[in-house]
């Protein structure tokens, strides 16, 4: 299977559980795997209010916790983790955003 040249992938609700013990890890093995394009990112969306650092630094804790291939490679998390989670993005301030654009067209 050829893999596509890149890939965002969206998580809504990505401060959830279900984010932390299994999207996350499971996506983690499929980097170590080397599954996934060169050029991938994770665009996480959420209610939380996790700042961009703190929420990568929880999603590696995570995968520390949750993953079930071990030993794990730390500097190969974290590059996982810096390179490919991109700033978390607050639902609420999407909607806001969302509803400003529309009441000035």
């Amino acid at each position: 299977m050829e893999k596509p040249e890149i890939c965002i992938l969206v998580i809504f609700g990505a401060s959830g559980d279900l984010t932390r013990r299994k999207l996350m890890t499971a996506l983690f093995d499929l980097y170590r795997q080397d599954f996934l394009p060169e050029k991938f990112a994770i665009l996480g969306v959420s209610r939380s209010g996790y700042s961009d650092e703190s929420f990568r630094e929880r999603m590696e804790n995570s995968i520390t916790a949750y993953c079930e291939k071990k030993p794990l490679d730390k500097n190969f998390l974290r590059d996982f983790v810096e390179k490919n989670i991109l700033p978390t993005h607050r639902y609420r301030e999407s909607c806001r955003l969302r509803q400003s654009e529309i009441q000035t067209r």
